[in-house]
């Protein structure tokens, strides 16, 4: 992935932060999928949220970035996380839609993105999820009022016939879900 704005990490650096990243994450037991890891949700007062990336206004994207960035968070990690491969190189890029959203087109597998302190992490599943697990606050800057109705787009689009893997994720995040008031 040579492209403008993307950076491959010192090695040093890439294993640890690899290591760190892995750390956030573990796999769901009948599909293998990487999903975050309930007891690191819990222990860093994060809720996950929810945007599906096929249809999903253009503009969730920017609000994302424009929340990182008001929350201090100005670079990303990234790194493919398909289940059972090797880890991959780590990139470091700004925390900029055009270029988290070049980094997961780039990746057919899971990919990871996270900020340097672990504070905030994104997940995409491959194909259309993008799972985002922060702080309240940062979410509730990050989605500007559309938590309820992104999740509830995202239950229309998997439908009653949910595959067993987005269930099976949906049931894992059970209570960890960001549910702002109404």
């Amino acid at each position: 992935m040579a492209r403008p704005g993307f950076e491959r990490l010192p090695p040093a650096a890439e294993r640890d932060q690899a290591v760190a990243a892995r750390g956030l994450l573990v796999p769901l037991p009948s599909s293998g999928q990487p999903v975050f890891s309930r007891d690191v949700l819990r222990h860093g007062g994060m809720q996950v949220a929810f945007l599906p990336c096929d249809f999903a206004d253009p503009a969730d994207l920017d609000r994302l970035c424009a929340a990182l960035r008001a929350a201090g968070v100005t670079v990303l990690h990234g790194t493919a996380v398909a289940p059972g491969a090797a880890p991959t190189a780590v990139w470091h890029f700004p925390a900029d839609a055009p270029l988290y959203d070049a980094f997961t087109a780039d990746h057919r597998e899971p990919a990871l993105a996270w900020s340097p302190d672990l504070a905030v992490a994104m997940l995409t599943d491959g194909e259309d999820i993008r799972t985002i697990a922060a702080p309240p606050a940062l979410l509730t800057a990050a989605l500007n009022g559309r938590a309820r109705m992104l999740r509830e787009a995202l239950a229309r689009e998997i439908g009653p016939g949910a595959a067993a893997s987005i269930a099976e994720m949906l049931d894992h995040y059970t209570g960890l879900v960001f549910d702002p008031a109404p």
